[in-house]
C-alpha cells in the first residue's frame, strides 16, 4: 500500500511539473485507475511491453499528456488510430473530458479492454471501433491523432477520405522524421497543410519526440463524393469500397497475375490504364450495354484524389490500394486509377470472307505491334480482326495502351495457327504481306480481302504453300530489309481502301 500510494505521488507531481492543462486531482484518480485496470490485465503484456512504473508513467502517460501542452484545444470527435491499450486516446480523455473520442484498433482482446476501462471509469462521450479506419470510415470526425503507428505520407493518405476540410491530423513521431516530412509536404500539396511541427524530450529522459499538427485544406474524398458521382459516395458500403494493404492479399495478387497473357486468359480480366483510354472507354459504357457490362470497377491508390467522373457507375467495385501496390500495377506510370475489366468472350472464326469486307488476320506476339494493329484496323475500317493462335492477348496492358479505347470498337474473333490459315486459304481472298509478292496496289482489284501478316521477324518462314498470286509486297529502299508489322498492315488497310 505505501508503494502504490508513493507511486500515485509520483505521477501526479511528474504531470503537474509538466504543466499538463487539465491535470488535477480528479484526473489523477481517474488516470490511477486506468493504470491499476492495465496492470491487472497485462499478464501476458499483449498490452504493453513495459514492465517499471517509471517506463509506464514516462513513455505513455507522459508521452501522451504532453500533446494538451502543445495543443489544448483537441479537435472533437478525435479518432486515435491504432490505439493499442488507449495510447494517447485514453489518456487524452481522462484530461480533457468534454473531447468526443473514438478509440480505433483492431485487435480484439485490446478492444475488450478498452470497453472493460470505459465501463469502469464511467466515462462518456468515448467509443471503441474494432476495424481498420480507411475509405469504409463513416464515423463523423473533426481529427486524427496516432502514435508511432505509421509514416506521415500513410496516415495523410487514409485520412483523406474521411476527415473533412480544417480538420486536423495530430502525428506524434520520433526525432528521425523530417524526411517524411518532406514526402508529405511534396505529396500532399495543396490537401494538408502543415500548421505546426512541435520538438521536444521526455521529462529528463533521452526520448525525443516531434508532434506534427496538419490541417486539412479541402473537403474529404467522401464529401465530395468523386468516386461514383454523387454527392454522397457512400463509402462506408463494404460492397462498394474493398482496401488492399497487403501484397498476400488474394484480390491483389490476382491484379498481379493479369499483368500478363496467362494470367488474363486465367482469370478472365484485364487492366485499363491512361487517363484518356478510361474516359472513353467509360464513355462507350454508357452507350452500349455490353460494354457496360464488362466494367467491373476501378483500381486506385490511397494517396489519390484525382479519380473519376460521373461515369463511373454505382455498381462498380471500388479497390483502394497501398501506394506501393498500387505502384505494382501502374506499368506506365500514369498515377492514375486504372479500370478493372472483364474479358469478353471470342467467337471463332467461320473460315470465311464476307462479300466487300476487310478482314486482318494477326499473327503478332509482341502486344505493342498487336494493340497498334487493332487501332489502325479500327481507323481504317476493317470488318473484323482475326487473331492467330501464335498472337498475344489484346488484353495484355502493353496492346491495351497501344490500341487505346478502339478495342471496344473493333470486332475480334479467334482463328487458327498461321500454318493452318495458309492452307485454308486456297479458296479465299487473302493477301499475304510477303517482300516478293506484286505491288501492294493490286490489291485493290479484290472486292473483298483478308489481309495476312507475318510473324515478327520471320514473315512467313516455313509456309511454303501460299500461291504466289496472294502475296502482296509493299515497295521500300533496298537499304531496309522489312517495315515494323504494324506499320505494314497500315499501309495494306490504307492501300486497298483507295480501291
Amino acid at each position: 500500500m505505501h508503494d502504490e500510494m508513493g507511486q500515485k505521488e509520483q505521477l501526479w507531481r511528474l504531470l503537474q511539473n509538466a504543466e499538463i492543462p487539465g491535470w488535477n486531482r480528479e484526473a489523477l484518480e481517474k488516470l490511477w485507475h486506468y493504470h491499476t485496470l492495465l496492470q491487472d490485465a497485462n499478464d501476458d503484456r499483449d498490452l504493453s511491453r513495459l514492465i517499471s512504473f517509471h517506463d509506464i508513467v514516462i513513455k505513455h502517460y507522459l508521452d501522451s499528456a504532453l500533446v494538451l501542452k502543445y495543443i489544448p484545444q483537441l479537435p472533437s470527435p478525435l479518432v486515435d488510430i491504432g490505439t493499442g491499450a488507449g495510447f494517447p486516446g485514453m489518456v487524452l480523455k481522462i484530461l480533457h473530458p468534454d473531447t468526443d473520442v473514438i478509440l480505433a484498433e483492431v485487435r480484439k482482446k485490446r478492444v475488450a479492454f478498452l470497453d472493460h476501462v470505459i465501463h469502469q471509469l464511467g466515462l462518456t462521450k468515448i467509443q471503441t471501433f474494432a476495424h481498420r479506419v480507411g475509405p469504409g470510415f463513416a464515423l463523423p470526425v473533426q481529427g486524427v491523432i496516432t502514435r508511432a503507428l505509421e509514416s506521415i505520407p500513410e496516415t495523410l493518405s487514409r485520412s483523406s477520405f474521411f476527415l473533412p476540410e480544417d480538420g486536423q491530423v495530430l502525428l506524434m513521431k520520433g526525432p528521425r522524421s523530417k524526411q517524411e516530412e518532406e514526402q508529405a509536404n511534396e505529396q500532399f500539396h495543396g490537401d494538408y497543410k502543415l500548421h505546426a511541427r512541435y520538438e521536444y524530450q521526455l521529462h529528463d529522459s533521452s526520448h525525443h519526440r516531434t508532434l506534427y499538427q496538419y490541417t486539412r485544406q479541402r473537403e474529404s474524398i467522401q464529401r465530395r463524393g468523386q468516386l461514383v458521382g454523387q454527392e454522397q459516395a457512400g463509402l462506408d458500403s463494404n460492397r462498394m469500397v474493398k482496401e488492399i494493404t497487403s501484397p498476400a492479399n488474394p484480390v491483389f495478387k490476382i491484379f498481379r497475375k493479369i499483368l500478363d497473357s496467362p494470367g488474363i486468359n486465367k482469370e478472365n480480366q484485364y487492366l485499363v490504364s491512361g487517363q484518356k483510354i478510361i474516359y472513353e472507354v467509360l464513355a462507350f459504357a454508357e452507350k452500349n450495354r455490353a460494354i457496360r457490362s464488362q466494367c467491373m470497377g476501378i483500381v486506385l491508390a490511397a494517396s489519390m484524389e484525382r479519380l473519376l467522373s460521373d461515369k463511373v457507375s454505382n455498381e462498380m467495385q471500388i479497390y483502394v490500394l497501398k501506394d506501393s501496390l498500387f505502384a505494382e500495377l501502374d506499368l506506365f506510370k500514369t498515377r492514375y486509377p486504372l479500370l478493372l475489366m472483364k474479358k469478353p468472350a471470342l467467337e471463332m472464326w467461320k473460315g470465311n470472307i464476307e462479300p466487300g469486307e476487310m478482314a486482318l488476320f494477326l499473327p503478332f506476339q509482341d502486344p505493342g505491334n498487336l494493340g497498334t494493329s487493332i487501332r489502325s484496323a479500327a481507323a481504317f475500317g476493317v470488318d473484323r480482326v482475326i487473331l492467330l493462335q501464335e498472337a498475344a492477348s489484346p488484353w495484355h496492358p502493353k496492346a491495351v495502351r497501344a490500341a487505346g479505347s478502339t478495342l471496344m470498337l473493333v470486332r475480334l474473333e479467334q482463328g487458327p495457327s498461321l500454318a493452318e490459315l495458309v492452307r485454308l486459304s486456297v479458296d479465299l481472298p487473302m493477301a499475304f504481306l510477303d517482300s516478293g509478292g506484286q505491288a501492294i496496289e493490286r490489291m485493290s482489284d479484290l472486292t473483298e480481302v483478308g489481309i495476312v501478316a507475318g510473324m515478327e521477324g520471320q514473315g512467313f518462314a516455313g509456309n511454303t504453300n501460299i500461291f504466289p498470286e496472294k502475296k502482296y509486297q509493299i515497295a521500300i529502299s533496298d537499304q531496309v530489309d522489312s517495315l515494323n508489322g504494324a506499320l505494314a498492315v497500315s499501309i495494306a488497310m490504307f492501300a486497298y481502301r483507295q480501291r
